[in-house]
C-alpha cells in the first residue's frame, strides 16, 4: 500500500488544526478501504489495518477533554479501534466496513467545521513559519515532468 506522501506533504505543511483532522480522517480511511479491496489477511491487508490503528491513534491522542464534544468522540474511536483490532486479527471484513461506516460520518462533519470558518477554527497553518513550495511542470527530452523546488531549511533558520 502506498500513499500519496507528497501530495498529504504539501497540505500538511500549510493546514489549520481542523484541516490537519481531515487529512489524518483521509489517511485513515484510505488505509480502511484498502484492506477491504484487498479481502484476504495477507501481509498488504495486515499493514493496511495497522497503518489505519495508527492513524485512528493519532486522532484519539490530538483529543482535547476539556471539550464535551471530544468526550463524545473518544468512546467512538475506542470502538473503531475495537473494530480494527478485530478486522487485524480475525480477518473480519464486516469489522472494517463498520470502523469505516463510524468513522466516514466524522471526517464529513470536520470538512464541513474546516468549510464553516468558525473562529475556533482559524485558517492559520499549525507549523510556522511553515515550509514554502513551488511546483510546476517542464519538458525536457520529449517528455513532461513534475518539478517541486523545495526549500532544505523546510521553514526553519538556524
Amino acid at each position: 500500500m502506498t500513499l500519496d506522501i507528497a501530495g498529504y506533504t504539501a497540505r500538511i505543511s500549510n493546514a489549520s488544526q481542523v484541516q490537519l483532522c481531515v487529512i489524518t480522517y483521509e489517511i485513515l480511511l484510505e488505509c480502511v478501504d484498502f484492506a477491504l479491496e484487498h479481502e484476504t489477511a495477507d501481509q498488504q491487508y495486515l499493514s493496511a489495518v495497522e497503518k489505519a490503528r495508527r492513524a485512528l491513534q493519532a486522532l484519539m491522542s490530538s483529543l482535547d477533554t476539556s471539550n464535551e464534544i471530544a468526550r463524545q468522540l473518544f468512546p467512538l474511536y475506542i470502538y473503531a479501534d475495537r473494530l480494527l483490532v478485530q478486522a487485524y486479527f480475525a480477518a473480519n471484513l464486516q469489522s472494517l466496513r463498520e470502523a469505516r461506516g463510524i468513522l466516514r460520518p466524522l471526517m464529513l462533519a470536520y470538512r464541513e467545521a474546516e468549510a464553516a470558518d468558525v473562529p475556533e477554527n482559524t485558517r492559520q497553518a499549525v507549523m510556522k513559519p511553515g515550509q514554502q513550495l513551488y511546483a510546476g511542470l517542464t519538458y525536457t527530452g520529449g517528455k513532461l515532468d513534475e518539478y517541486v523546488d523545495r526549500d532544505i531549511h523546510r521553514g526553519f533558520r538556524a
